[in-house]
């Protein structure tokens, strides 16, 4: 079988998108959309067509899935040595657990440096 629809329930545009950009990047994926039923519902419907069949659509979207986690795993570390490392080196151990592990989408609100005057401030907030 080399065409499937996926049911993923309590999703939104977010992984949808996500996903179809990364199944369309794989050379064995003739085709990758998705289809939201009803924009008070959160399921999506997400369709994909493989070249052949050896490289069934759940293969396909578990290729995905691990070329996601991937990178977002490059993003963390590429922040951590951005934000959190600059911290450190200042001086503010804290900071860095701060970065590491209170608000993963919002530690610069939470970096001591960031509510800083001066040239730290500007160095850190200046790259994002």
């Amino acid at each position: 079988v080399n065409c499937g629809t996926l049911n993923f329930v309590k999703e939104d545009h977010t992984i949808a998108n996500l996903l179809r950009h990364q199944l369309l990047s794989q050379e064995r994926v003739r085709f990758a959309a998705y289809q939201m039923q009803h924009p008070l519902r959160n399921d999506v419907l997400i369709r994909v067509e493989t070249a052949n069949s050896t490289h069934t659509p759940l293969m396909a979207v578990d290729r995905a899935f691990d070329a996601l986690i991937t990178e977002f795993s490059q993003i963390d570390q590429r922040f951590k040595v951005r934000v959190c490392a600059p911290c450190a080196a200042l001086g503010l151990a804290s900071a860095l657990r701060l970065c590491a592990k209170s608000a993963p989408g919002f530690p610069l609100l939470l970096c001591p440096t960031a509510g800083r005057g001066g040239e730290e401030k500007g160095r850190l907030r200046g790259r994002f």
